[in-house]
């Protein structure tokens, strides 16, 4: 069973008459929809952001760490300092 929704009505004669309409495709298979399991790739408020989506951007940001040395690290007297980042740039 199909459902329409009507999108015109005219009178031809005092007894014919032709109606246009458009297929309700939602209510015509909405048993099918609601009993269907799937991953919904989009929603207005949340958002999946392992699947891909052209219409979301993606931010790709390095993680960054800042520390405050306490005094002047780099007045020591004689000594050298050498500093290292692992995994860095």
């Amino acid at each position: 069973v199909r459902h329409f929704f009507i999108t015109e009505k005219r009178a031809i004669t005092n007894t014919l008459f032709e109606i246009s309409g458009k297929a309700d495709l939602r209510y015509t298979f909405a048993d099918a929809i609601k009993s269907s399991s799937g991953i919904v790739a989009r929603n207005e408020n949340f958002y999946n952001m392992y699947l891909q989506d052209a219409k979301l951007p993606v931010y790709a940001q390095k993680p960054m760490s800042i520390y405050q040395f306490s005094g002047q690290p780099f007045t020591l007297g004689a000594g050298t300092i050498i500093l290292m980042t692992a995994g860095g740039l």
